[in-house]
């Protein structure tokens, strides 16, 4: 296979990074690193693209980072007849853009980038599997896209095994990369985040840092809260933070608190961008999903030394390794989350030793220059003749 030793197959055209909306989750912090580094170290030329949505926080770091973005707000694409609609307002935006590469983040961004590389003049496009295949089925215009895109990256084991037994991608045309983190400097201190979050200094303090959304599962985390007093001595009772932005289901999880009995023991904080602060100012991580990738919420949480306990599904497993798999409960077991929280808070020596160890591994394999190193090797060895990528393992 032909090699290139370099980014300058590009040339004066652009990367070109397309994402669902221009709203920050974790996918979307992914490929916002990528791009700034892409253009601040590398000097390439980038633009970010949004297919739907009011311009979010994304589009506001796009902006401080001087990287041009566009909401192209393209609807829904659920029938036939408005995938057909939106891949045409897609290629003729993206077209004018002159791409050299698209760079796909997320669900309707991959497919439909699968579907228009060639369209739009571009060398390739790279599939970026960010989860186990959340809302992926073998429905015909997935099928398509995925048989239609030269190149595949996947933040976690899980999701290159969705790609090969769902799609039957072969597992040489995937690269696992995992997501790499580096935390801001926190804003306010350990003390000014209790107080804003009121949280008594004494107290035991537990926080999830996820958008409160249908994808997560806050529900069998707070039945997991309700049952701690049960297996905690009665001294001060544990704090629960959930910091996230609003997507829908908030007002059941306020319901479900007030219903559990456990409101004056959870916090709704929204959405957070001191998320290093507030990591400084609690004891504990926890993390109840029912399918992720790589969560990057979970290794921001190891990078600070925090013990994390969690749902046991491939991704958060692949974050914690070996020693965190120990405090994963299956997902949607209330009891057996509630048991490895009361474990861990019961034990203050074995929380240091375990968050330890978990900023050691953070370090490793998850630290944002691993995988911007990782990545780029990938970008060099593109080949640009086959629309294929070499290993780079």
């Amino acid at each position: 296979m032909k090699c290139i030793s370099s980014i300058s197959w590009l040339g004066d055209r652009k990367i070109v990074f397309v994402f669902g909306c221009l709203e920050l989750g974790g996918a979307e912090r992914q490929g916002f690193l990528l791009a700034r580094h892409l253009k601040e170290v590398l000097g390439l030329r980038v633009k970010v693209l949004g297919l739907d949505g009011e311009p979010g926080r994304l589009a506001q770091m796009c902006q401080e980072a001087s990287i041009p973005w566009h909401a192209m707000r393209l609807g829904r694409q659920r029938t036939r007849r408005e995938w057909i609609g939106s891949l045409i307002r897609f290629t003729i935006q993206v077209r004018r853009e002159r791409p050299a590469l698209l760079i796909p983040y997320t669900k309707n961004a991959n497919i439909l980038s699968g579907l228009a590389w060639r369209l739009v003049g571009a060398r390739g496009s790279i599939w970026n599997q960010a989860d186990e295949g959340l809302g992926m089925g073998r429905e015909p215009i997935n099928r398509l896209a995925v048989a239609m895109t030269p190149s595949f990256i996947s933040n976690s084991s899980g999701g290159s095994t969705f790609l090969q037994q769902c799609y039957g991608v072969p597992a040489a045309m995937i690269d696992v990369i995992h997501n790499g983190v580096s935390l801001a400097p926190s804003v306010a201190g350990r003390q000014e985040w209790r107080a804003r979050c009121g949280v008594p200094e004494e107290a035991f303090a537990a926080c999830m840092v996820a958008n409160i959304s249908r994808f997560k599962d806050h529900v069998t985390l707070l039945k997991a809260w309700q049952k701690l007093p049960a297996l905690l001595p009665e001294e001060h009772p544990p704090v629960l933070v959930l910091a996230g932005r609003f997507d829908g289901p908030e007002k059941e999880l306020f319901r479900l608190a007030e219903d559990l009995g456990i409101s004056e023991r959870v916090r709704f904080l929204g959405a957070v961008s001191d998320v290093s602060g507030l990591l400084g100012a609690v004891d504990l991580f926890v993390y109840s999903s029912k399918s992720e990738g790589l969560p990057n919420a979970v290794v921001e949480a190891m990078t600070s030394g925090l013990p994390v306990a969690g749902s046991d599904i491939p991704g958060i497993r692949e974050a914690v390794g070996t020693r965190g798999a120990e405090f994963l409960a299956p997902v949607g077991d209330a009891d057996a989350l509630a048991g490895v929280m009361a474990r861990l808070i019961r034990d203050p020596v074995l929380c240091r030793e375990y968050g330890e160890g978990l900023r050691d591994r953070a370090a490793e394999e998850f630290a944002l220059p691993v995988m911007l190193a990782r990545t780029l090797r990938y970008l060099d060895l593109y080949s640009g003749a086959n629309h294929n990528m070499r290993t780079v393992r």
